[in-house]
């Protein structure tokens, strides 16, 4: 077998999820213009503003919010929560503007949405099953909706019958044959995967993880499996000075030999796995780092 092909046969995986993604997209965006037309969506959604998009999001939060559906769509969204439902002041402190690029698609349509606008108009919508994910999604029974421009009814040909049907990617018929060349794909890429290892672990370098390969091996540093929230967002803060009460419940420390190390995220220390990070509180910032004079000191 020549493995130097793997890479390419990966690529064409890549093309196929992508392809599907779009054929997802076509789908919410159907259904958001099916319940439009037929008057089932909220004002907020039929005439949406950045600060309508906005509550709205608040109502479907607080109204029907779903952990396996809705989690990762609102934490890629919005931002990792403080605690593991906390979305609400996520949404309430968030600024307007971040609405503006699905505003201004479900105004016109004119600019595709990206990704995170189109998981969370699933969200908004309720389209049944989100987000996506390529091994679930199917096309067998699309939602049909006029699409923009289209002036012809469903079935009717308009008399053009010399024009050639337009070719669906994954219609019905390939459906089996596209899952048969994914699985394929897959076990190619996971051979690749066993002859070239990709950095699927990580370790600590003093002030954040770096990814690393699994069988490479750093004096004195410990490699562990890779965890991309650590990996993008875990960091040791090097000026505990600037931190203000504002940083209390959003930065975690713990106390080693008498000082206090802090992380931009809950978790563990690095260097001693056992300890625990806890939240700043007033009187660590007070005591330790400076920030506010102790009471009776001012």
């Amino acid at each position: 077998m020549n493995f130097q092909k793997i890479p390419n046969f990966a690529y064409l995986g890549a093309f196929n999820a992508s392809k599907m993604f779009e054929d997802y997209k076509a789908q919410v965006i159907a259904l958001y213009k099916k319940k439009l037309a037929k008057g089932e969506l909220s004002n907020n959604l039929s005439s949406p503003t950045e600060g309508k998009l906005k509550l709205e999001c608040l109502l479907v939060f607080e109204s029907r919010y779903q952990e396996i559906l809705d989690w990762q769509i609102l934490r890629d969204f919005f931002g990792l929560p403080e605690e593991r439902h906390a979305f609400k002041p996520l949404i309430k402190k968030i600024d307007r503007e971040r609405f503006k690029g699905l505003k201004s698609y479900l105004a016109d349509n004119k600019k595709s949405p990206n990704n995170k606008n189109i998981e969370l108009l699933a969200f908004l919508i309720d389209y049944q099953p989100r987000p996506y994910r390529f091994d679930e999604f199917e096309i067998d029974d699309p939602i049909t909706t006029p699409t923009d421009g289209d002036d012809q009814a469903d079935g009717d040909s308009g008399g053009d019958e010399d024009k050639e049907p337009q070719p669906k990617f994954w219609a019905k018929k390939e459906w089996k044959f596209g899952l048969i060349g994914i699985s394929a794909l897959t076990v190619l890429f996971f051979l690749f995967q066993v002859i070239k290892p990709v950095k699927s672990c990580m370790y600590w370098n003093g002030d954040r993880y770096e990814p690393i390969d699994c069988d490479r091996k750093i004096f004195e540093r410990q490699v562990i499996a890779l965890d991309t929230m650590m990996l993008n967002h875990f960091r040791l803060i090097t000026k505990p000075d600037t931190m203000t009460m504002a940083s209390i419940g959003k930065v975690w420390c713990v106390s080693i030999e008498g000082e206090y190390k802090c992380f931009t995220a809950d978790g563990k220390y690095p260097l001693f796995p056992y300890k625990e990070l806890k939240p700043l509180s007033l009187t660590i910032l007070r005591k330790h780092f400076g920030s506010l004079p102790l009471i009776g000191q001012e």
